[in-house]
């Protein structure tokens, strides 16, 4: 008989496949009619970085569980939390370019510098923790099985510096989630009171289109945060994981695919 941990690595990997090809599927028709669906149309190119980054993200983890301190499980760790990372800035400009559309019917920053501002905030964030840990597993010891998708290494018995980086990488995308939320609802107000009045949000259709995407990150990450926040406070008074840690935390995150 199968064991859950087991089976939730085959179910990560499944489903990381599934969402490796529908977000390479978007890349792909994308950039094949790049100029009969890109060209004047920028909230395309913010779908277009952020399956790319989801593509990538969704690779890493088809990877399976590679073994611990292994160079794969290091790279699997690296680019997962890069892109992923990459892949929620990218929402929160869209949302954010989305919400200033509508208000006055154009866009706050021009392409060069959205990519400006999401790449170098993604390798600040990537490479900061490189002071305190690197990236692979909890425990690079060879003899300990993996459990889980790569994410940091303790560098030896420091696991209180891989909890604070961890800590830090749901802060952050508990942040984004959070603008997120306030920024949809913004959105939904302000065409409530627009019905209501007989007037129209520039581009109806636009708005109701692209604010899926914000909140389909929304509705696969919030509860993996939830679950990680309720860990960090479990650990504060136990040493010991939640039971059946690994198997909920696989499965959650096969989910942020």
């Amino acid at each position: 008989m199968v064991s859950p941990i087991v089976s939730s690595e085959i179910f990560s990997i499944i489903l990381a496949v599934v969402a490796l090809i529908l977000s390479s599927s978007v890349v792909f028709i994308l950039i094949w009619e790049h100029k009969t669906l890109l060209k004047g149309r920028p909230f395309i190119h913010f779908i277009l970085n952020i399956a790319s980054c989801d593509a990538i993200t969704a690779l890493t983890y088809a990877w399976g569980f590679p073994k611990t301190g292994s160079f794969t499980c290091k790279v699997q760790g690296f680019l997962s939390i890069f892109f992923s990372r990459a892949s929620w800035l990218w929402t929160d400009i869209l949302i954010s370019q989305l919400y200033y559309f509508v208000l006055y019917k154009e866009l706050y920053l021009n392409m060069p510098a959205m990519h400006a501002v999401v790449w170098i905030i993604s390798l600040i964030l990537q490479f900061i923790p490189m002071v305190y840990v690197d990236y692979g597993t909890w425990d690079d010891t060879d003899d300990v099985v993996n459990n889980q998708l790569c994410f940091y290494n303790s560098r030896g018995n420091d696991i209180q510096g891989v909890n604070i980086i961890r800590y830090a990488y749901f802060f952050i995308l508990t942040i984004s989630l959070f603008y997120i939320f306030i920024v949809v609802c913004l959105i939904s107000c302000r065409a409530f009171r627009s019905s209501r009045s007989g007037t129209l949000i520039g581009r109806d259709d636009l708005w109701k289109k692209m604010i899926w995407y914000p909140l389909g990150l929304f509705i696969a990450w919030v509860p993996n945060v939830i679950y990680n926040w309720y860990t960090a406070s479990f650990l504060k008074d136990d040493l010991e994981l939640p039971k059946n840690y690994y198997v909920i935390d696989n499965v959650l995150t096969a989910c942020n695919r």
